[in-house]
């Protein structure tokens, strides 16, 4: 039976929604790859649809020109598979650029200026619908429940994956619904405003505070300068939206810990992104013309770690985005890309301030809050990365915003734009298709991640193995999960208490390790679980080889040069692991294994 318009259209709509909040229980990785894919199915939806708007042709110019020179900086780096397809965790590659630009012609098709009350009507639904189960989630997280996994020392980070996520992604939620009551006064529109805002408080993310922050008086200082009845009345929700606010975030310890500075995982997180901004200029600056290629600045980073990262932050967590969008831009794609980033930031403001000049006063006030909202995002993501649990609402939003009246048919559009038309949406629906089998079988591969790394805790190697085989199946090019994998059996196997299952899930590092690097085109945590996998074994000449290799991608790692002391010395080469253990404590004075492992040495 072949759907109505109007039913291909809320279809659309509802799977843009699900998108922002849908996560795969049961998986490794539940929460990036579920959003993408069914953002991909979304984009499909929308492509069926009957269009309500379109993009301005300067967006599209913009958009198109980024695309190249992500594609061109992709195949020129040293990885171009894993700069296209991305990797662990968040993926972002050309396939999740692809959901992203998709996500915000989708906004623009469904949610333009010709778009029906009861399409606006079922988005803000849904959306109040989602930020109330987003802070239901997050609420029980703070109270220790942790439904979605973790410890109740992590910040929550709900159905998102990320606290900051979770906090920026409330900013939208306020920002949508807040402009939806411009309207219409509901009384799930108000909870799920207020459960936005409580979502950014128990974020705990000071990035997503300023943005809210940002947001509420760019927003309340251009509602003010119109001085009508309703803008004041707007204005009066507003402040009680900022009243719930400060009160939630007062009322959360961890939110006021990390304000003031007081927490010490907040003074951290502070000179962690100082370093890495000052180490990702450096790698911009030796490589201006196009960056390292989408997903290359984790393991090109890790040559600029400076001599007290050891001792001040450690390996433990690697760094994989410099946590600000114009360094992400510029280390993805180089200057060209944000130069790029500015232009599109050009056209959006200047397409608002056209269309609030042309609009009545209560479409006005909703592009104002909408822009406000996106404004605030943007402030968040300073000092953030990108990442498909904020997008899939902020991108559909941006080019709803934007979004210019559709050219009619009906009008005497001559064919040749109507064939444009129908080829545009066309390619948007075997672009979006083929990301999400792609990321679909990704997905899917999660959930066999999973199985494997709970028989590798509990001592079970022939199904970990069978489970990774699995894996293999289902994502031939995901690097990043193999990567995970191999680390999950090293440390199986350096704890291991039977000899059996220590000796096979040492061969399942070894192989799981190898595989990972070759796919990831070299990292440094890949071949130290291959090392730990080899030495196990016996093989201290193949460990002490794949050492050689992570440690010219992270020179400055000091478990790198204890590890390859310990398999130096089994090879009688003691001199050469006096060496090692002498240039890891340069890196870290106070590491004990070091200290302990060079009296041994000298000894000898």
């Amino acid at each position: 039976m072949k759907m109505s318009a109007r039913a291909r259209t809320r279809l659309a709509v509802v799977l843009l929604v699900c998108a922002v909040a849908v996560v795969l229980p049961g998986a490794l990785l539940p929460y990036y790859l579920p959003k993408l894919v069914v953002a991909s199915v979304a984009i499909v939806a929308a492509a069926c649809a009957p269009p309500t708007g379109r993009l301005p042709r300067a967006m599209v110019i913009v958009f198109a020109a980024a695309a190249g020179v992500l594609l061109i900086a992709a195949l020129s780096s040293s990885t171009p598979l894993v700069a296209l397809l991305g990797r662990a965790p968040r993926y972002e590659g050309v396939l999740a650029l692809t959901c992203y630009l998709g996500l915000v012609w989708a906004g623009a098709r469904l949610l333009g200026p010709g778009a029906e009350p009861a399409t606006t009507t079922l988005l803000h639904r849904g959306v109040a619908v989602v930020g109330l189960a987003v802070v239901t989630v997050q609420l029980a997280e703070a109270l220790g429940a942790r439904p979605i996994g973790g410890t109740i020392t992590e910040r929550t980070g709900s159905l998102t994956g990320n606290a900051s996520d979770a906090g920026l992604l409330g900013v939208l939620i306020t920002g949508v619904l807040c402009a939806a009551l411009v309207r219409e006064r509901h009384p799930l529109l108000v909870l799920g405003a207020l459960a936005g805002i409580g979502t950014v408080a128990l974020s705990a993310s000071r990035g997503a505070l300023a943005g809210a922050a940002v947001g509420l008086v760019v927003g309340g200082v251009a509602l003010a300068a119109r001085r009508t009845t309703r803008s004041r009345g707007v204005l009066i929700g507003a402040a009680a939206v900022a009243i719930v606010g400060v009160v939630s975030a007062v009322a959360n310890p961890a939110t006021v810990g990390r304000v003031l500075g007081v927490a010490q995982a907040a003074s951290s997180t502070v000179d962690i992104r100082v370093r890495t901004w000052a180490e990702t200029l450096k790698l911009i600056g030796d490589h201006p013309a196009f960056g390292v290629g989408p997903n290359g600045f984790s393991r090109a980073v890790l040559g600029y770690h400076d001599a007290g990262w050891a001792t001040s932050i450690g390996f433990d967590q690697p760094i994989d985005s410099p946590h600000d969008v114009a360094l992400q831009a510029a280390a993805s794609g180089g200057i060209p890309l944000v130069l790029l980033l500015v232009a599109l930031v050009v056209v959006v403001l200047t397409r608002v301030v056209q269309r609030v000049r042309a609009s009545g006063t209560a479409s006005a006030m909703e592009q104002v809050v909408l822009a406000a909202a996106l404004l605030g995002v943007g402030v968040g993501l300073l000092v953030h990365f990108t990442t498909i649990s904020v997008l899939a609402l902020g991108a559909p939003t941006l080019g709803a915003l934007v979004a210019l009246p559709r050219t009619d048919d009906a009008l005497g559009r001559p064919d040749r734009a109507r064939g444009r038309a129908r080829a545009t949406r066309i390619a948007w629906v075997v672009a979006a298709a083929l990301c999400a089998v792609t990321l679909g079988g990704a997905a899917l591969a999660q959930s066999a991640a999973r199985v494997a790394s709970d028989a590798l805790t509990r001592g079970d190697a022939a199904t970990a193995r069978s489970a990774g085989d699995t894996v293999a199946a289902l994502a031939a090019w995901d690097g990043g999960t193999r990567e995970l994998l191999a680390q999950y059996a090293a440390q199986a196997a350096d704890s291991a208490e039977d000899a059996t299952f220590r000796a096979e899930a040492g061969r399942l590092a070894a192989e799981w390790g190898n595989r990972a690097s070759a796919l990831l085109g070299g990292s440094p945590d890949a071949l130290r679980a291959e090392a730990v996998g080899l030495a196990i074994n016996g093989d201290d000449a193949g460990a002490a080889e794949a050492l050689d290799r992570a440690i010219a991608w992270s020179p400055g790692d000091p478990d790198l040069y204890v590890r390859r002391s310990v398999s130096l010395a089994d090879l009688g080469r003691i001199d050469d692991a006096i060496a090692d253990c002498e240039r890891a404590l340069t890196l870290d004075p106070g590491n004990t294994t070091a200290a302990s492992n060079l009296a041994i040495l000298r000894g000898l």
